[in-house]
């Protein structure tokens, strides 16, 4: 298909396919999100908001829609084109409340009010469970597993202030340097909180860990075969005595294109050296020998070989 082409099947999947838009297609009650947040998102969400310089009237039927939404406990489902190249997906349309904190007397927003544009997964973007179930872990893999984090879990920590960012402290070393033109300190890299400290992680669990993976079921390996292509067979009408040629061994004073010709009539490869197409000629005949088609008082004539 050509690029217009294509361009042309994407905005007739679209329901407003002359520009961006959220169509709002109905509502759900709110609790139906806990069923969304089970599968992992599959795109990024987006955060919707009224521009009232680009559509007037925008911010005050936000408000109302925005509140009436609140007031009902419901979000809604809508279709979500972002641009007119792309193609459009359902989306769940959240109410998000505003949300202000204090401090020292200041009054500060910590959420907007608005609508977040969650992305919703098409029945084939999740993976189906069995409902054998065999996916569900037995005691010993859970006792395992909890043994295993226990024995690593570091209760000291908190996120970004616990540790430096090595990043930033090895540029403001730079910064430092060039301000006040002294010598830049090399960075020792026992400095780096952030780096993984395997011996520390093994010597702390390592036999949980190793407890843990003896208690994992064995992956099922599947081996996919290699399907042989047919080779096309094409009629021998060289009018040579193979079997002759195979009881003298005098294979080698024909010609390579002889050879193949045989192969081709016997549906077998032609590619390879010469020895190659020689050593195949021998192993189908020898076949042909031992399964009772061909005796020693037989000849090899073309319909013969025609109808291996």
């Amino acid at each position: 298909m050509t690029t217009e082409e294509v361009m042309q099947i994407k905005r007739g999947s679209n329901g407003y396919p002359d520009g961006a838009s959220l169509i709002l297609l109905g509502f759900k009650p709110l609790l139906s999100m806990s069923k969304i947040h089970q599968y992992p998102l599959i795109d990024r969400s987006l955060f919707a908001y009224p521009n009232e310089e680009f559509v007037k009237g925008s911010k005050s039927a936000f408000a109302t829609l925005h509140s009436s939404m609140l007031k009902k406990k419901v979000l809604g489902i809508g279709e979500l084109l972002q641009r007119v190249t792309a193609t459009s997906r359902l989306v769940a349309i959240v109410p998000q409340e505003e949300k202000l904190y204090s401090d020292e007397g200041f009054v500060e927003q910590d959420k907007p009010p608005g609508f977040l544009l969650v992305p919703l997964a098409y029945e084939d973007d999740i993976r189906a469970i069995p409902e054998t179930g065999d996916h569900v872990a037995d005691e010993a893999m859970v006792t395992a597993a909890e043994c295993m984090i226990r024995n690593l879990q570091s209760n000291n920590m908190i996120i970004g202030e616990s540790f430096e960012n090595p990043a930033l402290k090895t540029f403001w070393n730079y910064i430092e340097s060039v301000a006040l033109g002294t010598p830049l300190e090399e960075k020792d890299s026992d400095d780096d909180d952030t780096k993984l400290d395997t011996a520390g992680i093994l010597s702390a669990g390592g036999r949980q860990i190793d407890a843990f993976k003896v208690s994992l079921p064995d992956d099922e390996v599947v081996v996919k075969e290699r399907k042989r292509k047919a080779v096309p067979t094409k009629s021998d009408n060289s009018g040579i005595d193979w079997f002759q040629e195979y009881e003298q061994d005098s294979f080698e004073e024909l010609t390579v294109d002889e050879l193949k010709a045989y192969l081709r009539s016997a549906g077998e490869r032609v590619g390879g050296r010469k020895v190659d197409l020689i050593e195949r000629i021998k192993d189908h005949i020898r076949i042909r020998i031992d399964n009772g088609e061909v005796t020693a008082t037989a000849k090899f004539e073309p319909e013969d070989v025609d109808d291996v």
